[in-house]
């Protein structure tokens, strides 16, 4: 057992989207489709269970939020302490599995009890040259930085988080009058995508592809672009080649409009220490009618634009504070008219578990009802990598991640291997 936290009992859950994810398990078949997370890889032979089992409740004690229960009644939830916290519960072994990327339901030896904290982690022993540790928690309880930062303190006992926001706080007016354009964008027709319209089926397929980040960087600084713009392009091309029939022959002005895909954007203000759910969505249109690569990289450009993020995400949180209400309808808003999700992070600590040297880190995402796919981009240690899981009736997820690990070869050839090339001069990597 591991000892409770005292000076908690119960408190309502306030904010809209811990309350929208516990919501989605009263209209889903399985709940470990809420569930999303990252596997850790490592080389040489696993750690017994029992050590890990010990290094995780060690860690425990220091972190409030995962000894924590999310009630549920159909009510208001409420966050409790659970009276009876016990690591055998949260940290499994799979010996079916070998390490890598798999749909989250297929980690869980069984289904996830809703009266117990909403996370674990599965250890994937492999065999005596890798093995990995996936950690997983339900949406309702953490977002994907928050998670990055909880393995930190997890694994490397870290006791608190980085500033991600800069600038000046903006007035509840003035966010609305910043979110104004990109809520009426929600409002133009947008093509019907195939994907989309296939039967949602309860099968899950996850697959995974990377690439050397060198290769990616090589591409920013030759079009001053960001390491996720690059990702993005990338995957504008990839999609082209998933779904071929939505983006040849003449096209109408919905699809030179483009794929309408929606982006989680970190909201916390400098200097928070938040381990919950603290993001925007901001909405972007996907130039898949786009045939040349370069133009599909500018046009990202300039609908992805760094400073234009930054406002997005401060409005957002401001927007959020001042008038809730209006902002929950906002991102219920863009979530509806948005057709996949591409998410990005970036891992920049060194990572260790039971004395172990974490080689790559890999997402597991989730899947969002209504939605065919979801992409999740992770840069680690040189390496950037990414994660797609799909329903049973869309196109393969192995091909999307094939695809898009190609265009990227496509873009270093056509914009780094040529002439055109600029000299580096001082320029260094812009994540997002």
């Amino acid at each position: 057992m591991v000892r409770m936290h005292v000076g908690f009992e119960k408190a309502t859950v306030t904010d809209f989207w811990t309350r929208h994810f516990a919501g989605i398990d009263r209209i889903i078949e399985d709940p470990t489709d809420v569930y999303f997370g990252f596997v850790l890889r490592m080389r040489g032979e696993a750690p017994s269970l029992t050590s890990l089992r010990e290094q995780v409740a060690r860690a425990v004690v220091g972190i409030p939020m995962l000894t924590r229960r999310l009630v549920d009644s159909g009510g208001d939830p409420t966050w409790e302490n659970e009276p009876q916290f016990d690591i055998d519960h949260h940290v499994w072994e799979n010996r079916q599995l070998a390490p890598g990327v798999h749909p989250a339901r297929t980690l869980f030896l069984n289904r996830p009890d809703p009266a117990r904290p909403r996370w674990g982690i599965c250890l994937l022993s492999g065999d005596d040259r890798e093995w990995a540790v996936c950690y997983l928690v339900h949406h309702a309880v953490q977002d994907a930085v928050a998670a990055l930062e909880t393995m930190r303190r997890l694994f490397d006992g870290r006791t608190s988080g980085k500033a991600v926001l800069r600038g000046r706080r903006a007035l509840g007016v003035e966010a609305s009058v910043r979110l104004a354009p990109d809520v009426l964008s929600t409002y133009r027709a947008v093509t019907p995508w195939t994907p989309l319209l296939a039967p949602p089926l309860s099968s899950r397929t996850a697959a995974f592809a990377a690439v050397e980040q060198e290769w990616i960087e090589a591409i920013a600084r030759a079009t001053d672009a960001t390491i996720n713009q690059v990702h993005l392009a990338a995957l504008t091309g990839a999609l082209r080649d998933w779904s071929p029939g939505d983006w040849t022959g003449r096209l109408s002005r919905a699809q030179r409009r483009g794929l309408p895909v929606v982006m989680p954007v970190d909201t916390r203000k400098p200097g928070e220490d938040d381990l919950g759910n603290q993001f925007g969505l901001f909405r972007a249109m996907l130039p898949c009618g786009e045939t040349d690569p370069e133009r599909r990289l500018r046009s990202i450009m300039t609908a992805t634009g760094r400073r234009r993020i930054d406002r997005y995400r401060r409005a957002h949180r401001t927007l959020v504070e001042a008038a809730p209400d209006v902002g929950d309808w906002l991102w219920r808003r863009i979530a509806r008219t948005s057709m996949m999700v591409a998410s990005s992070v970036q891992a920049r600590d060194t990572l260790t578990v039971c004395g172990t040297p974490v080689a790559e880190i890999e997402a597991i995402p989730w899947l969002p009802p209504g939605y065919p796919c979801f992409s999740f981009l992770v840069s680690y240690k040189g390496r950037v990598g990414m994660s797609v899981l799909t329903h049973g009736g869309a196109p393969s997820s192995e091909m999307l991640v094939a695809r898009w690990r190609d265009a990227i070869y496509e873009l270093h050839s056509r914009l780094v291997e040529t002439s055109r090339r600029p000299t580096a001069g001082a320029w260094r990597p812009r994540a997002f």
